[in-house]
């Protein structure tokens, strides 16, 4: 398969799953095989084109979203019917051509999250891709921390045989008009594919995936029932209904895969739900939020976030003069 026709051979939008990768964030990716099957049927039986398994890694004692084994990747390729199969591989990963190489034979898509102040390392992952000959897509992760023209230039220095650019809105902090923005910025350094994560912190997961659509973006994504990190992401049937508006060949809505966070093996939504809002509000990346509301709890954490100005914070020290030493102490980054 060449790298373009892993989307030149699906309608637009391309319906992109992310339940299993996004939504380990939830459980430490420690999902059941019950769970992870629930999981991979309902994504498909959605209309996902692809569906995202989880992180590629070969480190020991890994949960089996955190490391997808050939052995794990052969079992969901039975369950996901027509649906593609991506791997997250991150460029930290040890021995990454050993990786690939274990796993090329059963994934259709690769896809590599980029550090926009250092894209070296996401661009040697791509090179082994190429050298594999699997496709490969670039995730820009934290977008909202960067101007347009700093998103330029690292699209600039992208391998230009990728399969497709996806924009992702780590920190839930975007709003329509950025969104369609960012896409405009980086059309004007990419002529193939555009895809759009969306993170729903600020209740806007919607809103902005369609903007992202009418801005020239050709994939979207979401999650069953919407299990992702802090604030959660779009639903996967919603983001379906979206795309139906642009093609007639997904499946009608069926209930029978509407299921619950409790089929999925992670927790429903509490009372963290205004902290994520917050987090968005600041543009607070949200792992450090996790942290705050386990050290300090969410009354506390809520106070932190009030005191915080909206800004591009990229390390957590940053945060130091708006965390009172007695808390700040507690903290084990």
């Amino acid at each position: 398969m060449a790298n373009r026709d892993i989307i030149n051979h699906i309608s637009k939008p391309v319906l992109l799953d992310v339940t299993l990768r996004d939504g380990g964030y939830l459980n430490n990716w420690n999902f059941s095989l019950q769970h992870i099957e629930a999981a991979i049927i309902a994504a498909s039986g959605l209309g996902a084109d692809i569906i995202e398994v989880g992180y590629l890694d070969d480190h020991p004692g890994l949960p089996l979203t955190a490391s997808c084994p050939p052995s794990f990747l052969l079992e969901i390729e039975q369950l996901s019917g027509n649906s593609l199969i991506a791997g997250m591989m991150r460029p930290s990963v040890n021995n990454p051509q050993l990786v690939l190489k274990r796993r090329v034979e059963i994934l259709d898509l690769i896809r590599i999250p980029v550090d926009l102040k250092n894209t070296g390392p996401a661009n040697y992952i791509s090179l082994l891709c190429a050298e594999n000959e699997v496709p490969f897509s670039f995730n820009l992760t934290s977008v909202s921390c960067y101007s347009l023209s700093e998103i330029e230039e690292v699209v600039k220095s992208l391998n230009k045989n990728a399969s497709m650019i996806y924009i992702a809105d780590s920190r839930g902090a975007l709003h329509p008009e950025d969104v369609s923005s960012i896409v405009k910025a980086i059309k004007n350094q990419w002529s193939g594919a555009v895809g759009y994560h969306a993170h729903n912190n600020l209740g806007l997961a919607k809103k902005n995936t369609e903007a992202a659509l009418h801005s020239g973006c050709v994939l979207i994504d979401g999650s069953v029932s919407g299990i992702g990190l802090g604030g959660r992401n779009l639903q996967l049937k919603i983001a379906a209904d979206i795309a139906r508006t642009y093609r007639d060949d997904l499946p009608d809505y069926d209930s029978e895969y509407d299921v619950s966070e409790k089929v999925l093996g992670v927790a429903e939504p509490g009372e963290d739900k205004h902290v994520y809002h917050l987090s968005g509000e600041k543009n607070i990346k949200m792992e450090w939020v996790q942290l705050f509301i386990e050290q300090l709890g969410i009354s506390r954490t809520t106070e932190v976030l009030k005191k915080i100005p909206r800004c591009s914070l990229f390390h957590h020290s940053e945060l130091k003069p708006y965390v009172e030493k007695k808390y700040w102490d507690l903290l084990e980054w």
